[in-house]
């Protein structure tokens, strides 16, 4: 019977709803059967459409929306609309026309798109428009459907022109060219494929088969009836044909006929949805019938929000998303709701205004506490049917309506903490409440109150987090007159002795399997109290690396891996047994930055996979901790809302699990949760390189399995680039993440959430790819692909070739200075050999002065004492009277004569010397004697003195 209940519960879309409560004793929770639902999201201008009233739709191979209105094209990523439209002076860069009337694609990247006057076709890559027959119609004679477009399963593409030519696209010369001529009298009015088969009305009502051939069409069949074919569809590979008194056929694969019981109704359009038939009429509003065209309850609210629109087109997508044209209601979008939560949100039909907070079983019953209206007692919650919840409250005994903790411990009693005083117990045998001053022991005991957490030791006794109080451990036990007494009660106070917690705010307790409690302190940290020998221990965040992540501790988990996981107000922590022992532990960290979708961790539940479940800010959070891979869930899956309450979790015996929020709860078997493995292209667009943006709207597409690459320079003055991502999803667009990192550039992966806005300003030079990565919002991200390849540019002058060219340049000037430091050196050589030369001739000129200076002086000698001998022998009276001194004056005449004609003889030698004659001659004398001759030469005048 549980079996049964999990797979009803798994496959539920409309979820049981507590939001307003009752003051009675029993209140009725609505609790009927989930039915499988559709999501129905309308589309219009206000979310950026071009015009409101559209003629088609289309979805090409990489999953984006083309749109055609009557006023532009437009394409749909999911998120955005970028509209394009015809400017006379772009050619290139914009369509044709701002009337669509239908868009088809082929297999080369191309969009074609018929508008009044003509054909366009957007190349994809290049983002170029390229018309068609535009020229070819005068203005006055253009009719709205001047030309039909048609495109076959291999990529052909043909056009339908009203003066009765098919053309044929020929893609080597980019042209149409003339493949078949109707004649006058068969006047076409529509033409399609039919699988391979291409079909055309004419005129007078016949509906003409054809098989295409190298040059033109072969008739496999005609179809007529009496009263005349006036349209017909293409469906399934099948053909649905109207005649002119409104009744419908089916013409199978075979080409058989068959009639079909459908309301003598238009048809304007026809579609094949999930085993089904949509059938839009002419005027307005749409039937749903089954593959047997029998009337079925298949989107019956959604057949009843549009009966009074009028369809103008289908189309089904790849990812089972159905889009709707209207003719003035926009874009309708319809998708089915893939992951199922129960919840439940009201009883007796008013919304519940206060959070639920906490959860207990027993026995199948489901007791669940809220945040000012007490607790509520579901019995018997998985059984189907309503819910018929007791109340337990002030009026009932309970000691506080705030309830924050709720624990079925031994004894058959039910541990209640309230924002009360004490704890309040509820004793299951005697069916009442108990409030701790009601308890024996109690009224000696310290006061406190505001319990958020509680626990029980295999022993029996309870620990309890309080806010304000710090952390209280006591024995409840059951006396034998059935009263209840507290016995070993201690309080621990926060402490700088490591003799309590450090603070005596406590969110969350976990027990570990190793004697240790750990506590979730607000504003302080995590502390651990080793039970054993009674001491604490802190650990606080930024105390060295690796450390907590915030010292703000809301929520604390142990689980089957004895892994302590730690929720904070800025993101998950989790810590190994090993680590734990350590004197400093490394915490492994989980943000936003990895992929939560919020770092507000409020609660933490581990399924019977082994995942981790935590509630926060903007939802539910799924990780898988072999691969860290985070499936994100969000009130669009059927939350109650995106925010949660603080300890608001549980885990029942039939491993369902509970949250709680501030909308109500709910709940989930994990194993029905079904992911979507799919995964979306990525789509890059705005982009801008160095300031100038793509023309046209122009963007890329990155898909899951690397494709060819797109490369980009940039030059070194314009070095940045920016544009925006996001994956191609139609219905759960912001659970999509994305990280990427330029390859050369960063050393770590950047996260970006929902938001994929990237910028890159001041890029060194060099080549760069840019990597990126997304998730399907389900947990399951792509291997790292390269989006693109970026090549930023140096300043010429500071290239290679520029550099090469600074050498040669600088070889060039080291050798120019090289022969201008040789000429100088050269030069110095010569100046100071000129100068030696000049010293030694100035030297030999004064060695000249000095030699002629001494002649003079030698001559000068004989010469005096010759006129001192003249003047002498002159003066003497009785000269002739003494022949001595006659004689010896004439010697001394004599004498200095001879040495007048010696120094004559030098002069004449000196001149030899000068013209090089001279030989050099040593000899020997003796210098006595020729001192002792001069002295005797100067003894008379010294006589005479």
């Amino acid at each position: 019977m549980i079996d049964q209940l999990h797979m009803s519960k798994a496959y539920s879309l409309f979820f049981f709803l507590l939001i307003g409560l009752t003051t009675s004793k029993y209140v009725v929770a609505n609790d009927t059967k989930p039915k499988t639902s559709f999501y129905y999201r309308q589309i219009d201008s206000k979310n950026g459409l071009s015009n409101s009233s559209i003629n088609t739709i289309f979805q090409d191979q990489d999953q984006l929306l083309w749109v055609g209105t009557w006023d532009g094209l437009n394409r749909y990523d999911g998120a955005h609309f970028s509209v394009y439209n015809h400017n006379i002076d772009q050619v290139e860069n914009s369509i044709g026309g701002n009337v669509i009337l239908s868009i088809k694609g082929d297999q080369n990247q191309n969009i074609w798109i018929s508008t009044i006057g003509g054909i366009s076709r957007y190349n994809k890559p290049s983002g170029k428009f390229s018309r068609y027959f535009y020229k070819k119609t005068a203005p006055q004679k253009i009719r709205e459907n001047e030309y039909d477009l048609i495109v076959n399963d291999k990529g052909e593409v043909f056009c339908f022109a009203v003066n009765g030519v098919l053309s044929k696209f020929d893609f080597d010369h980019d042209q149409f060219v003339s493949f078949q001529k109707f004649g006058t009298k068969e006047t076409i009015v529509k033409m399609n494929f039919v699988g391979d088969k291409l079909c055309y009305l004419n005129k007078k009502g016949i509906l003409t088969v054809t098989k295409v051939s190298q040059n033109k069409l072969q008739t496999v069949k005609s179809i007529s009836d009496p009263s005349g074919i006036s349209n017909f569809f293409s469906v399934d590979n099948q053909i649905i044909y109207t005649t002119n008194t409104e009744h419908q056929f089916i013409v199978d694969g075979n080409l058989a006929v068959k009639p079909l019981d459908l309301p003598l109704r238009k048809i304007k359009a026809i579609a094949a949805y999930k085993a089904h038939y949509l059938i839009a009429w002419e005027n307005q509003g749409m039937s749903v019938f089954d593959k047997a065209f029998k009337k079925t309850d298949f989107l019956r609210n959604e057949v009843t929000a549009l009966e009074n629109l009028k369809i103008t087109g289908f189309n089904v997508g790849n990812d089972q998303v159905l889009w709707i044209g209207t003719d003035g209601n926009g874009l309708i979008q319809i998708y089915p709701k893939e992951n199922f939560f129960g919840l439940l949100t009201k009883i007796n039909g008013t919304k519940i205004n206060k959070p639920i907070r906490a959860f207990a079983e027993d026995s199948g019953n489901l007791w669940v506490g809220t945040k000012g209206n007490g607790v509520f007692i579901f019995n018997n919650f998985w059984s189907e049917g309503n819910k018929k919840p007791q109340k337990i409250d002030v009026s009932s005994g309970l000691e506080n309506n705030s309830v924050f903790a709720i624990r079925k411990g031994a004894d058959q009693l039910i541990y209640i903490g309230t924002d009360g005083r004490g704890l309040s117990v509820h004793d299951l045998k005697l069916k009442r409440t108990i409030n701790w001053k009601d308890i024996k022991n109690t009224e000696k005991l310290p006061e406190f109150k505001s319990v958020y957490s509680i626990i029980q030791d295999k022993n029996g006794s309870v620990w309890m987090g309080t806010s304000g109080y710090g952390l209280i451990h006591a024995n409840i036990v059951r006396n034998a007159d059935q009263s209840l007494a507290v016995i070993n009660f201690k309080q621990f106070a926060s402490s700088a002795e490591n003799n309590g917690p450090i603070n005596d705010i406590i969110y969350a307790l976990a027990e570990g399997k190793d004697n240790r409690l750990w506590i979730a302190c607000r504003y302080g940290g995590l502390s651990v109290l080793n039970k054993k020998t009674g001491q604490f221990k802190t650990y606080k965040a930024f105390g060295y690396e690796g450390s907590l992540s915030h010292s703000d501790v809301l929520s604390l988990f142990y689980d089957s891996k004895n892994r302590l996981w730690i929720g904070t107000s800025y993101g998950l922590n989790y810590l190994s047994n090993e680590e734990s022992l350590k004197e400093k532990p490394k915490f492994i960290k989980i943000t936003t930055d990895k992929g939560l979708p919020n770092n507000t961790i409020h609660a933490i539940q581990e399924d019977g996979l082994g995942n981790i479940w935590v509630s926060t800010n903007k939802g539910l959070a799924k990780i898988n901790p072999a691969n860290n891979s985070i499936a994100n869930y969000q009130e669009s899956d059927g939350l109650q809302s995106n925010e949660f309450s603080d300890g608001a979790t549980f885990m029942a015996a039939n491993n369902n699990l509970f949250f709680g929020g501030i909308y109500g709860f709910n709940y989930f078997y994990p194993k029905d949760i079904i992911e979507n493995t799919k995964q979306p292209n990525l789509l890059i667009s705005d982009l801008q390189l160095g300031g100038k943006a793509f023309q046209n709207n122009q963007y890329l597409i990155v898909k899951a399995k690397q494709q060819t690459i797109q490369s980009y320079e940039l030059e070194r003055k314009s070095n940045f680039f920016q544009f925006s991502f996001n994956a191609l999803n139609y219905f759960n667009a912001s659970k999509n993440e994305f990280a990427y990192k330029l390859k050369g550039l960063d050393q770590a992966w950047r996260y970006t959430g929902s938001d994929g806005k990237i910028a890159y300003y001041n890029i060194p030079p060099g080549k760069y790819e840019l990597l990126v990565r997304w998730s399907n919002g389900e947990g399951v991200w792509t291997k790292d692909i390269v989006a693109l390849k970026l090549d930023v540019k140096q300043y010429f002058w500071l290239t290679y070739p520029a550099y090469a060219f600074y050498l040669l340049l600088l070889i060039a000037g080291g050798y120019a200075f090289h022969l201008y430091r040789k000429n100088k050196l050269e030069m110095k050589f010569k100046l100071e050999r000129e100068y030696l030369f000049r010293q030694k001739d100035e030297e030999v000129h004064r060695q000249r002065i000095n030699f002629f200076t001494n002649i003079a002086h030698e001559i000068q000698t004989p010469l005096t004492l010759i006129l001192g001998s003249v003047e002498h022998f002159m003066q003497k009276k009785s000269l002739l009277d003494k022949s001595v001194d006659k004689n010896y004056f004439l010697s001394v005449v004599h004498q200095h004569t001879a040495r007048l004609t010696y120094l004559v003889q030098q002069l004449l030698e000196f001149r030899k010397a000068e013209a090089g004659y001279l030989k050099r001659s040593d000899d020997y004398f003796d210098i006595s004697k020729l001192l002792n001759s001069l002295t005797q030469l100067f003894i008379p005048a010294a006589e005479k003195k």
